[in-house]
């Protein structure tokens, strides 16, 4: 990931970020549940991981394929949503702040394809 946080250039790439919510059928009353937009044109940086970062994750029988960092935001992101991110879809394993005050960026460790219903 790159030193410089704060460096607009840092975030070249765009992403949305979708929770599944509960819907209701109003003829039949069913349940099902369907991904929504949560956060639309986020900016961001897509990092993913080098053959030997997913050596090292795969040892740790993690899946993580790449780290997708965003300045920090107050709005709600946790483990229950996903990304998209040029027509892909990736489950995120966490969300953790930056080490300096908490409040400068995100990251999140995602996998490739997990959550696609």
């Amino acid at each position: 990931m790159p030193d410089n946080k704060n460096n607009a250039a840092q975030y070249m790439h765009v992403i949305t970020i979708q929770k599944k919510t509960k819907i209701k059928d109003p003829r039949t009353g069913e349940i099902t549940y369907d991904w929504i937009n949560h956060l639309t044109d986020i900016r961001a940086n897509v990092h993913f991981l080098s053959a030997s970062e997913r050596i090292a994750a795969s040892a740790m029988q993690t899946k993580i394929t790449a780290r997708i960092q965003i300045r920090y935001r107050t709005d709600d992101i946790d483990s229950s949503m996903r990304i998209v991110h040029k027509n892909k879809y990736y489950d995120i394993h966490g969300v953790i702040p930056d080490n300096e005050n908490g409040m400068k960026w995100l990251t999140m460790p995602v996998s490739e394809g997990v959550i696609s219903e």
